[in-house]
């Protein structure tokens, strides 16, 4: 019988060697240049240190600067509208060639009475006016009774409703001199009081206020009535206020 020949198994050391025997592997020492790669590969994997944006380093600066405007700008508009005349004149008033009558000053044209939010823009067909739209805010219009001053901001938008409750109004264009001024004061304070001034608590219902858009520099206002003075004259306003103050053509009889 023949032996079967066995075949040749790789996984078995050859003839004449043994495991024990057998070379191991060399390990290849890394080359300079594989070093070199690596530091490379190490260094792109690390974030970079950029220079700040000029953007993020003033960012601080520029809110400031921005919050510092805006407040500004509010404020600029806040004094704009405060200080805002909020009316308008078609025309300035004139008055009639001929008398209509022998009271005292003339008889202008009915505006009207409507109330109207207060602070918005009233519109008048002449000016001074003598009745009209006005406000309605009770905190503000009418008026207190007292002499404003020509830095005093009033409206016609406030004063109208006081010619509407029976008041008259002594008006001055704001150049006035300071002693013009102290005339008109005590003309005011020497009228006579009304029907209601009592009632009131008030010595009477004249006021005095400064109004620049008139056709002469000085004027007495009661509702639907006007007297303009190219120079104050004190006799005839307060001859003016005692025929007007609180009179039946005054919408409102109230203080």
């Amino acid at each position: 019988m023949s032996k079967k020949r066995r075949g040749f198994q790789p996984d078995q050391p050859q003839t004449g060697e043994s495991p024990s025997e057998a070379p191991a592997e060399p390990t290849a020492a890394p080359s300079r240049r594989t070093s070199r790669a690596s530091t490379r590969r190490r260094s792109r994997a690390l974030p970079e240190a950029t220079p700040q944006r000029a953007l993020e380093r003033y960012r601080g600066v520029i809110i400031g600067g921005l919050a510092i405007l805006g407040v500004g700008f509010v404020g600029l508009m806040l004094f704009q509208g405060a200080s805002a005349a909020r009316y308008e004149c078609q025309t300035l008033l004139t008055p009639p060639p001929v008398a209509l009558d022998e009271q005292p000053g003339f008889a202008t044209q009915d505006l009207g009475r409507a109330h109207q939010a207060t602070g918005s823009t009233v519109s008048f067909d002449f000016c001074p006016p003598t009745s009209g739209d006005h406000w309605s805010d009770a905190s503000r219009s009418p008026l207190r009774r007292t002499f404003y001053q020509p830095d005093d901001s009033v409206s016609p938008g406030n004063w109208v409703h006081n010619l509407e409750h029976g008041y008259v109004v002594f008006a001055y264009q704001r150049d006035a001199d300071e002693a013009v001024r102290q005339e008109i004061l005590e003309a005011m304070e020497a009228a006579p009081p009304g029907e209601l001034a009592e009632a009131c608590g008030l010595p009477n219902k004249v006021m005095a206020l400064p109004f620049d858009e008139m056709e002469e520099p000085f004027a007495a206002l009661a509702w639907d009535r006007a007297l303009l003075m190219p120079e104050w004259d004190s006799e005839s306003a307060t001859a003016f206020a005692e025929a007007w103050q609180d009179s039946p053509q005054a919408p409102e009889q109230a203080c």
